[in-house]
Formats: C-alpha cells, sequence, structure tokens
C-alpha cells in the first residue's frame, strides 16, 4: 500500500497519473470487492482530497467550482506533453 503523505512531483503527468490510479482504486472496490465498506469510501475520499491538496490552487478552485474554463485543444495537449 502506498504511504498516504506520499507526494509525487507537481507536474501534469503525475497528477493525471495519480488521478487514474485512485479512479481505478474507486472502480476495483465498487465492482469486484465481495464487501464495499464505508471505511473503503472514507479512505477513498481522503485520497481524492490528498490528490486534490497537491494541485495548484487555480485547478482547485475550478475543480471546487465546476467551471472548468474552455482552452483551445492545442493548448490541452501541450499541458499534458510538457
Amino acid at each position: 500500500m502506498q504511504d498516504p503523505n506520499f507526494r509525487l512531483e507537481d507536474s501534469p503527468q503525475n497528477n493525471v497519473t495519480a488521478l487514474s490510479i485512485i479512479s481505478g482504486n474507486i472502480l476495483r472496490d465498487m465492482y469486484f470487492s465481495d464487501n464495499p465498506s464505508l471505511n473503503i469510501c472514507r479512505q477513498r475520499k481522503a485520497e481524492l482530497d490528498l490528490w486534490l491538496s497537491s494541485l495548484n490552487s487555480s485547478f482547485q478552485q475550478h475543480i471546487r467550482s465546476g467551471n472548468i474554463p474552455e482552452s483551445p485543444k492545442d493548448e490541452a495537449e501541450v499541458l499534458v506533453s510538457f
């Protein structure tokens, strides 16, 4: 199990990778766990909160508000491939 205090270096690729891992764990728990529990839900929520806190403040504000600014596709590709 990964140390809950472990943080990847702040880069878009690492942030997307970390979110993908958390999402995969959530899906695994939902579909393949015999006894999903409230403790597991709380643990996954804590992981998501930790992930969100690792993002810079402007990303956090956009995510919390639900208003993600539209940006050109080329700009998004540069951010991900950077």
